[in-house]
């Protein structure tokens, strides 16, 4: 099987719909992510789902859909299953600091069911930590630099393929400077409702310029930017008819967290799968 980068990325997200323990309903974005990879004694990574710990804070089980794969190893796009993973709360690491909105789901024990089952393999694909650029590959990106989000904004997908929504736009801060001093910055996409947790990709097709080298590089450059959590929204008037009132509209803005921090949530997950 040969897959481009862009149609890989495409499956490493997972559409997550959350129930608490009250019955409420929502859903969400998550990524699979290989961690601790090569830190293990057998060599093994630990598999997990990161999203945001607002997505996952209170809840009592997820429901995901996992594709299946074909025998030469590709995606059967229409043969997909739902799975409920119960007792998420015990499978959940959260990130330290209370303004870093990240957790992390341990797939591992869950993933173990499929191994070795007859029938098809589950067809996913999972990002790997050396995808998170460094301080110094992000100090020489620029203040606008053009950006992938992968997710399911307001809860939208293509649920007879089980493929997600892809959007493209740019960096609306310096990924490199903190926004605000916290963790994060601005993004130029479209975001609702659904999007959170989902990957925010640098991603270059034709080429890109390296800022440390003052030079242009042919070729594609992916990298793993941040975690979509939370979108700015505008106050908007009712109008003359009720001049007090106003709601809330989406003003295309999104905040995200620096990837970076996923290697903090890292010793978290190490921390909670070793005690």
């Amino acid at each position: 099987m040969s897959m481009s980068n862009q149609d890989l990325i495409v499956h490493s997200t997972v559409r997550i719909e959350a129930v608490s323990q009250d019955g409420s309903r929502w859903s969400g974005t998550g990524f699979y992510m290989h961690l601790l990879q090569g830190l293990h004694k057998d060599g093994y990574a630990t598999p997990v789902i990161i999203t945001n710990k607002h997505v996952v804070d209170s809840v009592q089980s997820i429901y995901i859909n996992m594709t299946f794969a074909k025998e030469d190893d590709s995606p059967d796009y229409q043969t997909h299953q739902q799975y409920c993973i119960e007792n998420v709360q015990s499978l959940c690491a959260f990130h330290p600091d209370p303004n870093v909105d990240l957790a992390a789901i341990s797939i591992g024990g869950w993933l173990n069911r499929f191994i070795d089952k007859p029938g098809p393999k589950l067809f996913y694909c999972p990002l790997t930590v050396d995808m998170i650029p460094d301080e110094e590959e992000r100090k020489h990106l620029s203040s606008i630099e053009d950006i992938l989000m992968i997710g399911y904004p307001d809860s939208t997908w293509d649920h007879i393929n089980n493929l997600p929504v892809v959007r493209k736009g740019i960096t609306a801060t310096h990924p490199y400077l903190p926004w605000k001093g916290k963790s994060e910055f601005l993004t130029d996409i479209a975001s609702f409702s659904g999007s959170s947790g989902s990957p925010v990709f640098l991603y270059n097709s034709m080429g890109y310029l390296d800022k440390s080298t003052n030079s242009y590089i042919m070729g594609s450059r992916l990298k793993l930017l941040g975690i979509h959590h939370s979108g700015a929204l505008h106050n908007a008037s009712l109008g003359l008819s009720n001049p007090n009132d106003f709601i809330q509209i989406p003003n295309n803005i999104g905040i995200a967290v620096n990837s970076k921090e996923i290697l903090t949530l890292q010793e978290e997950v190490r921390r909670m799968i070793s005690a």
